[in-house]
């Protein structure tokens, strides 16, 4: 996941992951296979709870 999310942040090739990550093809086998199950987008809708929105998408008032 760590190597996932540093190519999500920092834009850099799979194949050019430093070496304290797992190979650039397991990490990237990881990311293939969970893009097609879905899991992403899952993620990506669970968060907003963590994000002080409501159920609607609005803000919430309260500090997250």
């Amino acid at each position: 996941m760590d190597a996932i999310l540093y190519v999500d942040r920092t834009g850099v090739q799979w194949r050019y992951l430093p070496h304290d990550f797992p190979h650039w093809n397991t990490a990237y086998g990881y990311f293939a296979q969970w893009a097609d199950e879905g899991v992403f987008v899952q993620l990506n809708g669970f968060s907003g709870s963590f994000c002080g929105r409501r159920k609607d998408g609005t803000p919430s008032r309260r500090p997250v």
